[in-house]
């Protein structure tokens, strides 16, 4: 199953620190360090290690950061072919983490969004798509991620993270995807359809109203819930937190490589146990095998 990942990729840089600095407020860091990242290439870095065939379609910029922000990709199993280079520089992110494992993060795009939906759709109309599993975000252009969903047809999977969250436009709806979103985006998300909910059961089935599709929705330590017709809950696995960076996406990529060779519950099941193991460890991406 080949797994098509449309999506961001960014140089990283990390401050590891006690407590996240109040307004006004300055705190020494206990550790910096530089690493890849970005929604897209940490999708397809985990979905590698459930996949012999992923591809990134993504954009960087002719700099340094680019090598750093592909870096360890190609020796995970990622095909970088479809990856351009752009006169922007390359997009970038830095992330403060503190001693709970809870981040905040701010984002540059940089080259990520400095693509267009016409030069998306002419990578993606070079790659066989039949029976492959689509996954794209909003950390790209709306116009790149509605390319990317409408390149998935006939036996191709769509997924879509909405994240950072934005409306889903009639024209991404229309096209049914697989909606992957956490509790609180959920939430926001139905209320953007007219629908006003706490609850993520009912959220997610007024997200599924519109999209006519599945719905998954992460709820931390309290697992994940799937809404296929039914409403049902994977249960998370108890760890110990150092760093929630990455999860979301360890755990998207995981279920999109299983999604070709199991149920919809079988796919988030192995997701929850990836997402599980990337909470254990500092970064967004941790290899973990075959």
């Amino acid at each position: 199953m080949r797994v098509i990942v449309v999506g961001s990729a960014n140089a990283d840089t990390t401050w590891r620190v006690h407590h996240l600095p109040r307004p006004g407020e300055t705190i020494p860091a206990l550790s910096v360090d530089q690493h890849g990242g970005g929604k897209g290439a940490n999708i397809a870095y985990a979905a590698a290690a459930g996949s012999s065939d992923v591809v990134l379609v993504a954009c960087v910029g002719a700099d340094a950061n680019a090598e750093l922000a592909l870096s360890d990709l190609e020796a995970a199993g990622v095909s970088l072919e479809y990856v351009r280079r752009s006169d922007t520089p390359t997009g970038t992110a830095v992330i403060i983490v503190d001693s709970a494992g809870e981040n905040s993060i701010i984002v540059n795009a940089g080259a990520n969004g400095a693509w267009t939906s016409r030069e998306a759709a002419n990578t993606l109309d070079s790659l066989s798509l039949a029976e492959a599993v689509i996954v794209t975000n909003f950390e790209v252009p709306d116009s790149v991620s509605l390319a990317a969903a409408q390149a998935a047809t006939g036996g191709t999977r769509l997924v879509v993270n909405p994240s950072p969250l934005a409306p889903l436009s009639p024209e991404l709806v229309a096209c049914h995807p697989l909606i992957v979103v956490n509790a609180h985006e959920a939430m926001a998300l139905s209320a953007m359809f007219g629908a006003v909910s706490e609850q993520p059961e009912a959220a997610a089935r007024a997200i599924a109203a519109h999209t006519q599709a599945p719905v998954v929705v992460t709820l931390g330590a309290h697992g994940v819930g799937i809404l296929d017709q039914e409403w049902t809950t994977v249960p998370a696995r108890p760890v110990h937190v150092v760093d929630t960076t990455g999860a979301g996406d360890a755990f998207l990529g995981a279920m999109a490589a299983r999604l070709g060779t199991g149920s919809l519950f079988d796919a988030v099941k192995t997701a929850t146990e990836s997402a599980a193991r990337v909470v254990q460890t500092p970064g967004a991406r941790t290899r973990h095998g075959r």
